[in-house]
């Protein structure tokens, strides 16, 4: 650890989370003038909650994994900070970096690329580098931060907030059922520790609540900025995500202007995987072998750093068979592991209860369907956006902690659609409203 990052543990954090509480409170405030669906109450304490939690996470990548260059939340931060400093060096260079233009010049490697931790991945599988993106937020953060990573705690929390929020307005059709989506969406585990802070996920929430958001306004003029806010999001971060996104968007639009079944309305996501299909491959792109190579290449990483909840996992082939094949036992180990004789490390614990939480409310959910009998329309293409997204999560990912991360957008967004079924066993009138 150099003299800097010593100053930055030691020296100035007291300046910088109390630079971050002035920006807690102008965005609490924010929050509390656009949040008019919701009590005042519930906002203040799920946001409070959301922001102690990114800094509990900081905490526990400050005091005990102690090596910032592993440790996401920093890695990315750091790389800002260099980037940022372009800015008073040599404007020309930021500019550039900022927005994507001449990156092949060979000062740019040797000045910036080569010294930052994350730029360059050690295995990358060839199609895009999303660590790009999250280095750039943070240095455009870093703007109005001073370089404090406290603001930036707060600033990506926000970001991942208002993104859950715009998930649950888009989702959830009665007002009555929003404030329950929303706490269940902030307090579930997954989202508290890796939907908060500087992490890839905090956006990416941002982007898919702008998505999801976007498909149900019906004005063009605030339609607009909110696709606007997803495509820049999700075609830089988690182009998957947007993959998996585009056909059950699209199914679920046919789906409400034609008044379709929900088996009709699968039936046309079908087509529309097959036809994505058939263009990657006409246009040279194998996704079999991507998909293979990004898990050689996630087993080769876990490899080298000896991660303690790593576990051995069946190679996938480079062929459509094999990830066919592949499926069922990618399920399992993304939504049942770490089985209780599995778990020899605190992360492996809190995996496995998580799983026992979420199986749980999926249970309330289904004995609250089975009570109603009523199928709300967010269900069928939720289910045709998620299930795909924790199928290439168990494919690729050989690390129980890091599976925990990856599947939380995926899983708190399953949750929010699910959320009126699990509180129709409390409510006194519990029927659905699936209009």
């Amino acid at each position: 650890m150099n003299s800097y990052q010593e100053d930055l543990l030691w020296g100035v954090q007291i300046e910088g989370i109390l630079l971050g509480a002035v920006w807690f409170a102008f965005l609490l405030y924010v929050l509390l003038r656009t949040s008019k669906a919701y009590p005042r109450t519930l906002i203040v304490v799920l946001f409070s909650t959301k922001v102690i939690a990114a800094f509990l996470l900081q905490a526990l990548f400050t005091y005990y994994y102690t090596d910032r260059s592993t440790a996401d939340i920093y890695r990315f931060f750091d790389d800002g900070m260099i980037l940022r400093e372009a800015l008073f060096v040599h404007p020309p260079d930021f500019l550039r970096m900022i927005f994507g233009l001449g990156m092949d010049d060979p000062s740019l490697r040797s000045s910036y690329f080569e010294v930052m931790n994350a730029w360059i991945k050690p295995f990358d599988a060839g199609l895009y580098n999303d660590n790009h993106f999250i280095i750039r937020l943070n240095a455009l953060f870093a703007l109005i931060s001073f370089g404090f990573y406290e603001v930036h705690n707060v600033l990506f929390t926000f970001l991942s907030f208002v993104g859950l929020k715009w998930c649950v307005d888009a989702l959830i059709p009665r007002s009555q059922d929003k404030p329950w989506a929303l706490a269940i969406a902030v307090l579930f585990p997954a989202s508290l520790l890796w939907l908060s802070g500087g992490l890839k996920e905090a956006v990416l929430m941002l982007g898919m609540g702008a998505a999801f958001k976007g498909l149900r306004v019906s004005r063009l003029k605030e339609a607009i900025p909110l696709v606007m806010i997803a495509s820049l999001i999700l075609l830089n971060l988690k182009l998957y995500v947007l993959a998996f996104l585009v056909p059950a968007m699209l199914s679920e639009f046919v789906r409400d202007k034609r008044n379709w079944s929900h088996w009709a309305m699968t039936l046309f996501w079908a087509v529309l995987i097959s036809i994505g299909i058939v263009s990657a491959y006409a246009a040279g792109f194998d996704i079999p072998s991507s998909i293979a190579q990004k898990q050689h290449d996630f087993l080769n990483h876990v490899s080298e750093i000896a991660s303690g909840s790593a576990f051995e996992m069946q190679r996938l082939r480079p062929e459509y068979l094999s990830l066919i094949l592949g499926v069922p036992a990618s399920l399992f180990t993304c939504l049942m592991r770490p089985l209780p004789m599995e778990v020899t490390s605190a992360p492996e614990a809190f995996l496995m209860l998580e799983n026992i939480l979420l199986w749980s409310l999926a249970i309330t959910a289904a004995i609250g369907w089975y009570r109603n009998k009523a199928m709300l329309p967010s269900i069928g293409w939720i289910l045709l956006f998620t299930v795909p997204l924790l199928i290439l999560t168990g494919w690729v990912t050989p690390v129980f902690g890091a599976i925990m991360r990856y599947r939380a957008p995926a899983l708190v967004v399953l949750l929010i659609s699910l959320s009126p079924y699990i509180r129709s066993l409390w409510r006194s009138n519990n029927q659905i409203d699936a209009t």
